[in-house]
């Protein structure tokens, strides 16, 4: 059987355009995978494994609104609202029941599109999911509100911290 073909589409979100990158097998066997990518890339991190994946499933990696080719909120969203973004896309695509799966910080937008959607999130798959104790986020959220590391052209939303464009000297936190 061959791979079926990476196809890429727009569809109508609440911030705009959601770009995404969808395989389609003729006759599908299973419920459909849809792949959330960290921040700050793309779906394109998953282009290969839709590939081999859509041999049995559709399979989507949209671009987190903001990223890649979708379009931008207005403001910084939170997970929530990422969540529920892309859970309109799901809903646009008529996908039903659906199996997710998230790379760091799409580990965070499937976990919370499966506590927003529990009837229609299946399966979730997560690597390299951020995970932080109570201490580590308090402290990180101190050290990250009291730091000034250098700011760069676009900040990173999702994960609540400015980029560093220096060797980590001035950017007191780990997080």
């Amino acid at each position: 059987m061959s791979a079926p073909a990476v196809r890429r589409a727009y569809a109508e979100g609440r911030y705009g355009q959601v770009h995404y990158r969808i395989a389609r097998p003729v006759a599908p066997a299973t419920r459909p995978l849809v792949c959330f990518h960290l921040s700050p890339v793309s779906g394109v991190v998953y282009e290969r494994f839709l590939a081999s994946m859509g041999q049995d499933r559709v399979c989507v990696a949209p671009d987190t609104p903001g990223y890649g080719q979708s379009d931008p909120p207005p403001g910084p969203p939170s997970i929530a609202d990422l969540a529920a973004a892309l859970g309109g896309l799901i809903d646009s695509l008529g996908l039903g029941e659906v199996d997710l799966m998230g790379y760091h910080t799409g580990s965070k937008i499937a976990v919370e599109l499966a506590l927003q959607r529990p009837a229609q999130v299946r399966h979730l798959v997560l690597i390299a999911a951020p995970v932080y104790d109570p201490p580590s986020s308090s402290a990180c959220a101190r050290a990250t509100a009291t730091s000034s590391p250098t700011k760069p052209a676009r900040t990173s939303w999702t994960t609540g911290a400015s980029w560093s464009t220096g060797a980590g000297r001035d950017r007191p936190w780990r997080c």
